[in-house]
């Protein structure tokens, strides 16, 4: 026989306060009308509620339980339930992996792009790797909070800042959908994580360093063509001779190279449409895309029938597509030939241009439509570091074969 402090004194406890119920009002408490199941567990000393909030699509009722102190608690945590449920919130449970899965597949059958998609996902990884079997309703400012706190020795401050603003976007969508009551992680702010990366520009001492590294490979005329132009890695390979007039010196920016979710690349639409652009390519830069243009020629003669030609300006040795991942990987053997320590990578030749074009003394209004921008004022987001308000548009990147 249990002890009597164990069970007897809540037990009466309740029985009194049931009692009091009666006296006062003449009988037995009676649940109002779709008040549910309510009762007493001696065990836990807590009252129990379920209610049912909703059907399965085969007509089963779907039930929640309630535990709570005392019985009042429990009557008011479940007509929470069911004024929810009556508000539309869905009847079913997802988890914080199915509410991310539904979110990528809504935003995926839109206009983004299969890259965009992907960084989404990249984005999501953290999250749901550490919550995704969580109950998204169970979720919590603590949970992402605590989730953002393992991040800080791995990502950068920025890219900590672009995680959580996903996982806004992710419940924000499940809010408006009634799988959550509110969007916690609006109630989190990002931690501060390593430092970013090194984005100073490069000199132009550097820059002639590297196209000195560059001549005589087959990317001699493409690593001129950044170093001249600032545009994006998909433009520059996407670009086909029918864009080019080198008689005129220009160059039209009309498409870019997409990575496809299954690794791939393809021809697709460029970022913006202010993206869409004519390049004014400096003499020095012509001269090198009309010797690239007889070495392709010979490439494809020495090919033979195995060379499919697509009229690229920069394809791979076959004539296709070059994969932006293999100029990626020559790319930094050129820079550590040309004796550049520090981390280069491509896009850093994009911000390189802008620096210079803005210590040469063009406004930031010129230098947001060479780069493609939709707005000067994200060139001056982007490269705040480097651009100064000056009102000239006359500079030109000086010619770099040292």
């Amino acid at each position: 026989m249990p002890p009597r402090s164990s069970v007897f004194p809540g037990v009466c406890s309740v029985l009194r306060t049931e009692l009091r119920t009666v006296i006062k009002g003449g009988g037995m408490p009676r649940r109002s009308s779709g008040e549910g199941s309510v009762f007493y567990d001696a065990r836990r000393r807590r009252w129990r509620g379920i209610v049912t909030v909703g059907h399965r699509p085969d007509g089963k009722p779907i039930r929640r339980e309630v535990i709570r102190r005392t019985r009042a608690d429990v009557v008011a945590a479940m007509r929470q339930l069911q004024e929810e449920a009556r508000r539309g919130t869905p009847a079913e449970r997802l988890t914080v992996g199915e509410v991310a899965e539904r979110w990528l597949s809504s935003i995926a059958a839109g206009h983004l792009t299969a890259k965009t998609v992907a960084d989404y996902t990249q984005c999501l990884r953290p999250f749901v790797g550490a919550l995704g079997r969580k109950k998204v309703d169970e979720l919590t400012a603590d949970d992402v909070e605590n989730m953002l706190a393992t991040l800080v020795d791995k990502y950068s401050s920025r890219r900590i800042a672009a995680i959580l603003t996903i996982i806004r976007r992710v419940l924000r969508w499940a809010e408006r959908r009634g799988y959550v009551i509110r969007n916690v992680a609006t109630l989190v702010d990002p931690p501060k994580g390593r430092p970013a990366r090194d984005r100073e520009p490069l000199s132009l001492d550097e820059a002639a360093a590297l196209l000195r590294a560059a001549e005589g490979t087959r990317w001699y005329a493409a690593v001129a063509f950044l170093l001249a132009t600032g545009c994006r890695l998909g433009e520059l390979l996407a670009l086909r001779w029918d864009d080019v007039d080198l008689d005129g010196g220009t160059v039209h920016i009309r498409r870019s190279l997409r990575r496809t979710p299954n690794g791939g690349v393809v021809e697709a639409d460029v970022k913006t449409a202010s993206s869409r652009r004519v390049i004014v390519v400096p003499p020095w830069v012509v001269e090198i895309l009309r010797q690239h243009r007889r070495i392709l020629a010979a490439e494809k003669l020495a090919a033979g029938p195995a060379y499919a030609d697509h009229n690229l300006v920069f394809p791979s040795e076959l004539g296709g597509f070059t994969d932006p991942s293999n100029f990626r990987r020559a790319f930094r053997r050129l820079t550590k030939q040309a004796g550049i320590a520090r981390s280069t990578w491509p896009h850093l030749l994009r911000h390189s241009v802008a620096s210079w074009l803005s210590d040469q003394g063009v406004e930031i209004a010129a230098i947001a439509d060479q780069l493609g921008h939709r707005d000067a004022r994200i060139t001056a987001a982007v490269y705040r570091h480097r651009l100064r308000p000056i009102v000239d548009v006359s500079a030109k990147i000086p010619d770099l074969r040292r």
